[in-house]
């Protein structure tokens, strides 16, 4: 329901930030009893200490308006907090917002924050970092890297596809080895790329017909093999082909898990390196209460 207590979070440093904050601001306002406390981080740095600070005075509500980086990172940093939670979805892929079922239209993911009841999701641990939706670690994160603002804004999601063609040339695979708490081989594979799933979309993509973001479980699955003819025939089948189910043969389900690599890898969620292959994998049930459908 429509509190007082409500608070914003807005990125206003990308252009759909900048372009709807007012409006964010005032349909949200019509619909509460006081004018709700709006919030501009000015950079990472800037949104840790906000969330701080609002860790330690909890508010009824707080809303997070961006793309995924914005999204990720506020509810990876809020994990734990009294208040609820709600994601207004900005940007160019909005996975956590598919992920969660939150609309992608403005006016509606807003309904959805003032109106939406509280539910409890779980999110992924990779040594201390938490994350709500995806990580992953290989090509992706040089294609990430590599696309600029400017890019995204003239080409959308097709930006990724462009500097994705550019890093095929060069990128060279990695093994993955996979172990349980016991040290028991899970399985090893070499790969391009790898997915560390909690949620349930990637690249704009369901992962799996019956992936679920509140399961008590990671999904883990490497995105072809060591040649790169295998890797574009497995971005095809991800994109193109049916759907598959959890239970499939390529994906290792479980929530405890040991990764190490043949070489260090760099671990990012949305674009941020968040930590570094070898890693503890765990789940943290029940992390944060978020309105969704």
């Amino acid at each position: 329901m429509p509190t007082a207590d409500t608070h914003i979070v807005i990125n206003t440093n990308s252009r759909r930030g900048a372009l709807l904050c007012d409006k964010i601001v005032s349909d949200i306002t019509k619909q509460t009893s006081a004018k709700p406390k709006v919030h501009k981080p000015s950079s990472r740095a800037d949104a840790t200490r906000l969330y701080k600070k609002l860790h330690a005075n909890p508010p009824k509500l707080i809303i997070i308006c961006g793309g995924d980086g914005t999204v990720s990172s506020g509810l990876a940093a809020l994990a734990g907090i009294a208040s609820d939670v709600a994601i207004i979805p900005l940007g160019t892929t909005n996975n956590t917002a598919r992920t969660l079922q939150v609309p992608l239209d403005l006016t509606q993911a807003i309904d959805c924050a003032l109106h939406c009841k509280p539910k409890q999701i779980d999110m992924g641990v990779i040594n201390t970092h938490k994350f709500a939706n995806v990580a992953s670690f290989g090509i992706s994160t040089l294609i990430a890297s590599g696309v600029s603002d400017r890019l995204k804004k003239y080409f959308g999601r097709l930006a990724y596809a462009l500097s994705g063609l550019r890093q095929m040339l060069t990128h060279k695979p990695f093994v993955v080895t996979l172990r349980d708490p016991d040290n028991d081989l899970l399985f090893r594979v070499e790969t391009h790329q790898f997915i560390i799933a909690n949620g349930t979309h990637h690249a704009g993509q369901q992962i799996a017909i019956d992936a679920k973001v509140n399961n008590n479980q990671l999904m883990l699955f490497g995105l072809g093999g060591a040649s790169k003819i295998s890797l574009a025939r497995a971005l095809i089948d991800f994109y193109f082909g049916k759907q598959k189910r959890v239970s499939h043969h390529s994906y290792s389900i479980g929530r405890n898990f040991s990764l190490s690599t043949s070489r260090p890898m760099n671990i990012e969620i949305d674009g941020e390196v968040i930590s570094q292959t070898p890693a503890k994998l765990t789940v943290q049930q029940n992390a944060i209460k978020v309105r969704r459908p």
